[in-house]
Order: structure tokens, then C-alpha cells, then sequence
């Protein structure tokens, strides 16, 4: 079986070398074949200075988007998948006020909208757990897939939800 960090790892390198090849051929190749007229040396040239400029932002961003995707496969380890998915509606809501305050971005009527949809849904979700699990109810949906990954996986815990479900299907 493959760990949680090993499939980190594979996500990582695929994104990294689907990205290579997208900005290879939109930055590099795409620009040689727009300017034939020019000699290919003056376009690689300017593509060399481009790059550099922005390399800095580029490195860190990686950093930052790297660690981001290693504490989500941290989280979704330890999380049920639909915890892990009102977590990540709530941190995309974050970030779309902060940037559009932060940059002066002015609010639409579709997405003062949106923003209150995701707010109320994040409220009504919010308050249904807390209810449910007030009343005693367990904390676990209707099907393993739910359960955190490092549950799903030890087929010890497995059988022991299987059997749960199949013996008191009103849970």
C-alpha cells in the first residue's frame, strides 16, 4: 500500500511536470514559431530576462503551494473527506474576500451572492454537526469512504464499520 506521503510525492511530480510542459511549450516554443522574423537568439533572449525577473515569485510560490498541498494530505489523513471539503470551502471563501479587499477588488452582485451561499451553507453544516452530535449521534456518515484515509486503510478498522453498518442500518 502507498502512503499518504508517497502519494503526496506522485501528485506533486505529475502537477510538476504537466506545469514544465505547458509553460515550455506557451513560453518558449510558442513565442520561437510567433517570431520568425526575429532571430531565435534575441527571442530566447528576452524569454531569459522575462524568467528571470519573475523567477524569485516562482520559487516561492512553489514553496508555499508545495506545503499547502502536503498539510491537505496531512488534514485529509486525519479528516473525513466531507470535513476536508467544508474546511477548503471555507479557506477558498478566505481567500477570495481577503485578495478582493486587499487589492481593491470591488464586489459584484453575483459574488457578494456566492459569498453568502458558501457562508450559509458553511453555517448550516456547521450547525447540523453540532446538533448531531449533541443528541449522541456517532460522527461517522453512511459508508467507510467517509473515515479518514489511515482508517480506510487498516482493514482491521474496516471490518469494524462494515459490521456497524450491517447490524443497525438506522445510525
Amino acid at each position: 500500500p502507498i502512503t499518504d506521503f508517497q502519494l503526496f510525492l506522485r501528485i506533486s511530480h505529475f502537477g510538476f511536470f504537466l506545469s514544465f510542459a505547458l509553460v515550455l511549450l506557451c513560453d518558449i516554443i510558442w513565442p520561437i514559431m510567433a517570431n520568425r522574423s526575429e532571430s531565435t537568439l534575441t527571442t530566447l533572449s528576452h524569454l531569459v530576462v522575462k524568467i528571470g525577473r519573475s523567477f524569485p515569485i516562482l520559487i516561492i510560490n512553489g514553496i508555499c503551494h508545495g506545503i499547502y498541498n502536503q498539510a491537505s494530505t496531512v488534514m485529509l489523513s486525519r479528516l473525513s473527506l466531507v470535513h476536508h471539503a467544508a474546511l477548503n470551502c471555507a479557506r477558498r471563501l478566505f481567500a477570495i474576500v481577503v485578495t478582493s479587499i486587499y487589492f481593491r477588488v470591488p464586489f459584484t452582485t453575483s459574488g457578494v451572492l456566492g459569498v453568502t451561499l458558501t457562508l450559509l451553507g458553511f453555517g448550516i453544516y456547521s450547525n447540523l454537526k453540532a446538533r448531531r452530535k449533541l443528541r449522541g449521534h456517532k460522527d461517522v456518515m453512511h459508508g467507510i469512504e467517509n473515515l479518514p484515509a489511515s482508517e480506510r486503510r487498516n482493514p482491521e478498522r474496516r471490518n469494524k464499520i462494515n459490521n456497524l453498518f450491517s447490524n443497525n442500518s438506522n445510525v
